[in-house]
């Protein structure tokens, strides 16, 4: 029996504004879990120890049919405003795992069950990398949408949407339930039909654009009685809403969904009529660029702020550049500013590390994922200034129609879960905003990863000769090897070197990302070498073939460390998955611009000191312990600071509604 939704039916938000979570009871809750979180761990583990994961295919289809359809009625008459029993749970998660075993032919292991049983119980679930998160997620998203209710699952970019709905599509049909991705890429005409799925596969930023879209369009409806009368004064739109309400959401590589990328709003905009007067501004300021030194002219600041500042010849050129602006643009004020808007686009929008130039467009890079993001535009004439300096045609300034974090964005959800490998010391953040809290599972298997003693190199010239010879020394093994990169433009340098030593690699960056499917099927066979960015970092399952294993598995080379220690991690993880060997050999230069930019000067000197003078890895290795803690904590100012201002934006302005 398929489940349908009401194609007229439309499940209303609940009020972002509400941390009911946040009172003594809870407080006083959240940190018994959090010093006796492991404890409670202990009974779903040895509950799903019960389930014979040898014996789950057992039952006949039949069998299976008709506890479906108890299972099912019991979800849709349980009360949506309460978590669900435990007994019900505990059913439910064993009766998807026998249907699971018997479809698909992936029967759950005992860390799945738990992580299932885990998300139901509304919390963020840690399992090792390469312990099954796509399959633990599906198995909640079956049990979620059996209450006919939209069930999003939200994944780290649209490669895994797409990989993970067609993986587990029989399962979802099994249960007589439809799933579907969503990708920038599909029409918009097909969007609102793909949405009536049951199941709906999509990354953070398309969810949070479609519905601050149909917000847009609906104008702030958001009660099921403004619904229908928006419909009834609408009856013959020239455009309908595309979603069907926010009621539940399962999320993917959670830290990164909900802290990484959580540092800047989502803004939708639309083109101004005519900025003439701004874009000529910009082209005579970039051709004045050229006479604008850094040092003599500007100074940035050296911690992690970055901040501009004109020297005095600085300001003396922009007072002389001046008299060639509109009067609009000659106030010194103004004039400095839009230089500043110049030097911005100079110094910190690099080509092939923060966008790419495709089809005489300027395109951008997700930061965190590494992947071109067609569409988006920087605000502020950022955008702008950057097509000056790559010489591309202007386009008009857009102006912002709707603006909403991505903290307040996930709790206008009544149900949220998710699942990660690196959930590490984020307890406190993740249950402040979220209301959730984190409980982590066991590895059903041990892993066999070994992570090598970090290398480290005075320059990073060094660090890249270091890295081929590294790379060339593996080769002459025939093991596969991965080598991670930030940029575009380092695993286009790493790729370059290689042949040079007239060894074959391929890669995978935005400008390669439509062959990612085929790069990361062939990165675990012998004598591979796969050159990628972030792109193959979360979520990418590299597969071994037998023989590899026994030469030691795949063997990552990290280029260069994260802002986070997380993230690392994650592309650690790419080796030594499901119990698999692995390598992972982490490399580190002392002007690395982590280090760079986030140790102060005392600990820069004893860094080169404790190195250089007496050969202490360890110290260098303690310092980029500090670089990450302190790099973490700027960027958890910045999603404090911007959830405020979210905040004092509802309170005080009349069209930014709380639901």
């Amino acid at each position: 029996m398929k489940l349908h939704f009401d194609a007229d039916a439309w499940h209303s938000p609940r009020n972002p504004s509400k941390q009911e979570w946040i009172s003594l009871p809870g407080v006083i809750g959240f940190f018994v879990h959090f010093v006796f979180g492991r404890r409670a761990v202990e009974p779903s583990v040895k509950q799903a120890a019960k389930v014979p994961t040898t014996g789950l295919a057992v039952p006949v289809q039949e069998s299976l049919e008709a506890r479906m359809l108890r299972c099912r009625q019991r979800l849709l008459d349980a009360n949506l405003a309460h978590d669900l029993p435990e007994p019900l749970i505990a059913e439910a998660v064993d009766l998807v795992a026998a249907i699971a075993a018997r479809v698909i032919g992936l029967t759950p292991t005992r860390a799945q069950l738990s992580a299932a049983r885990g998300m139901l119980n509304r919390n963020l679930v840690q399992l090792a990398p390469g312990e099954g998160k796509t399959l633990a997620i599906a198995m909640v998203g079956v049990i979620l949408a059996w209450r006919n209710r939209p069930c999003h699952v939200v994944t780290a970019n649209e490669y895994l949407a797409e990989r993970d709905a067609q993986l587990m599509e029989p399962l979802y049909a099994f249960c007589g339930l439809s799933a579907r991705s969503i990708t920038a890429r599909d029409a918009p005409a097909t969007t609102g039909a793909l949405y009536r799925a049951n199941v709906v596969y999509a990354t953070a930023n398309q969810l949070l654009a479609d519905f601050l879209r149909d917000d847009l369009l609906i104008q702030g409806a958001g009660s099921v009685a403004e619904r229908l009368l928006w419909k009834f004064k609408n009856r013959k739109p020239t455009a309908q809403p595309v979603m069907p309400g926010l009621c539940s959401a399962i999320i993917d590589e959670a830290d990164s969904v909900l802290i990484d990328e959580a540092t800047t709003p989502l803004i939708i905009s639309h083109p101004e009529e005519d900025r003439s007067d701004f874009l000529s501004a910009i082209a005579v300021a970039n051709r004045c660029m050229g006479l604008v030194v850094p040092v003599r002219d500007y100074e940035i600041g050296t911690d992690a702020s970055q901040a501009i500042r004109f020297t005095v010849t600085g300001l003396l050129k922009i007072r002389e550049f001046a008299q060639m602006l509109s009067p609009y643009w000659q106030r010194e004020g103004r004039a400095q500013e839009l230089f500043k808007t110049m030097v911005t686009a100079r110094e910190f929008f690099i080509r092939d590390q923060n966008y790419i130039v495709r089809d005489d467009e300027v395109v951008i890079i997700d930061n965190h994922t590494g992947r071109a993001t067609p569409g988006r535009n920087w605000s502020n004439g950022i955008h702008q200034a950057v097509e000056a300096k790559e010489g591309l045609e202007l386009t008009q300034p857009s102006k912002t129609v709707a603006r909403m974090t991505f903290q307040t964005f996930f709790r206008h959800y009544h149900f949220l879960c998710g699942a990660s490998g690196t959930l590490h010391g984020l307890d406190m953040e993740l249950w402040f905003t979220y209301g959730l809290k984190i409980q982590r599972v066991p590895s059903n298997t041990r892993s066999k990863l070994h992570i090598r003693q970090r290398r480290v190199f005075r320059t990073q010239a060094e660090k890249f000769t270091g890295l081929i010879d590294l790379v060339v020394a593996l080769h002459r093994q025939h093991v596969p090897v991965l080598v991670g990169t930030r940029r575009i433009e380092d695993s286009e340098k790493v790729a370059d070197a290689l042949a040079l030593r007239g060894v074959a690699c391929t890669t995978l960056n935005a400008k390669l990302h439509e062959f990612e499917s085929q790069v990361i099927e062939l990165a675990g066979r012998i004598d591979s070498i796969t050159v990628a960015t972030d792109m193959a970092g979360r979520g990418s399952d590299i597969q071994i073939e037998p023989h590899v294993e026994a030469m030691g598995g795949l063997h990552v080379l990290m280029y260069e460390s994260h802002e986070s220690a997380r993230v690392d991690w994650q592309l650690y993880g790419r080796a030594g998955r499901q119990g698999a060997q692995g390598v992972a050999y982490p490399l580190l230069a002392l002007d690395d611009e982590l280090l760079e930019r986030f140790l102060p000067r005392p600990l820069k000197w004893a860094m080169h000191a404790g190195f250089e003078r007496l050969g202490l890895n360890s110290v260098v290795t303690a310092c980029l312990w500090f670089a990450q803690k302190r790099a973490q904590r700027h960027a958890m100012r910045q999603r404090k600071q911007l959830n405020f201002v979210q905040g004092e934006l509802r309170k005080r302005l009349s069209f930014v509604r709380d639901w």
